[in-house]
């Protein structure tokens, strides 16, 4: 009789321990509630990095929503209804420019080119940007990264809003349509928005914004001063995730990266989703590590100086912080 009591308490203490074990393991993940700005194939080495597992690969369950505006990206960390954001860095910018006592600073770089192209409508004279003067642009709305580096395209190559051309601002979700009914001779549309009017026969690409602009710190992965300071563990777990995104998307075709990402694009057809991407990978949309690149932080700040978004150039120790693309690089190298 002892030793079958003795029996079951071992069995008993052998399934708690087992079980313990098993609620430690799957305890484990932490927890990080992710926004980005907005749904662009821009990102693709994001979605990339979520659909295959990399954040889990790295100990993080990720909580991912998108925001849909820099404003509300901005909102999502400085009321802690997001401990990280993908999003345009300007707007961290005119925080920290006001003075926020907990600054947003940005900790890894995603993309490093404008996401716009300059579609013609069929019919329009082959194009120099001489001949814009007379003609209308459909573009984002005033104060959103992408108008902002059109105008500054234009005055690179001597042309006014207003006087020279007209450009007319539309809301993001309207533009392509608008184009697509027949407004405006030239529209300034991102991907994959730009495929689809090639698709119907409605316009053509005719100039990058991308390389137009330079390279840029468009869009950048950012959290709270305070968080980066209190979860270091997670800022690089999450920079590493991006990496593996990175690397694999740079490995793999457009094709086996559409099937990676097309749950990210439901209703979108294969064929321009692969045109799309083969796009914005020809012109290095996105960066190829997530190391913060000053000078195109820099040179995005002397854009929203020149739209007098921002008043002054920043110092980069203000905005941005380094070592953790640095360390995912390095980390990915030892690995190998």
């Amino acid at each position: 009789m002892g030793r079958r009591v003795l029996f079951v308490l071992v069995l008993l203490l052998s399934l708690s321990v087992a079980l313990a074990a098993a609620q430690a393991q799957s305890g484990a993940k932490q927890k990080v509630r992710f926004s980005e700005v907005v749904r662009s194939l821009g990102y693709t080495p994001q979605y990339v990095a979520l659909s295959n597992g990399y954040f889990g690969d790295e100990g993080l369950e990720i909580e991912f929503r998108t925001a849909w505006g820099g404003g509300k990206s901005l909102s999502g960390l400085i009321t802690k209804q997001d401990e990280i954001a993908l999003l345009g860095p300007e707007v961290t910018y005119y925080a920290t420019e006001q003075g926020v006592p907990d600054p947003v600073l940005t900790f890894a770089q995603l993309t490093q080119r404008d996401v716009t192209f300059l579609v013609a409508r069929k019919g329009q004279p082959p194009f120099t940007w001489a001949g814009l003067k007379g003609k209308t642009v459909l573009t984002t709305s005033p104060g959103v990264t992408p108008h902002m580096v059109f105008l500054w395209v234009l005055a690179k190559h001597g042309l006014q809003p207003g006087k020279d051309v007209m450009v007319t601002p539309l809301s993001s979700p309207t533009l392509a349509p608008a184009f697509m009914e027949g407004r405006g001779d030239y529209a300034a549309l991102w991907e994959v928005g730009v495929t689809q009017v090639e698709k119907m026969g409605i316009g053509t690409t005719v100039a990058s914004l991308g390389l137009e602009g330079g390279l840029l710190a468009y869009t950048t992965y950012a959290a709270l001063a305070s968080y980066i300071k209190a979860h270091p563990d997670i800022i690089q777990k999450f920079t590493n995730a991006i990496y593996k995104g990175m690397r694999w998307t740079d490995a793999h075709s457009s094709k086996e990266i559409a099937e990676a990402i097309k749950s990210y694009y439901d209703g979108v057809a294969m064929d321009i989703l692969v045109t799309a991407l083969e796009r914005y990978r020809k012109q290095q949309t996105w960066r190829s590590d997530p190391i913060i690149s000053d000078e195109a932080t820099n040179a995005l700040q002397d854009i929203l100086v020149f739209n007098k978004a921002l008043k002054k150039q920043l110092p980069i120790e203000k905005v941005n912080i380094h070592g953790f693309g640095e360390k995912a690089v390095e980390t990915a190298k030892l690995k190998k």
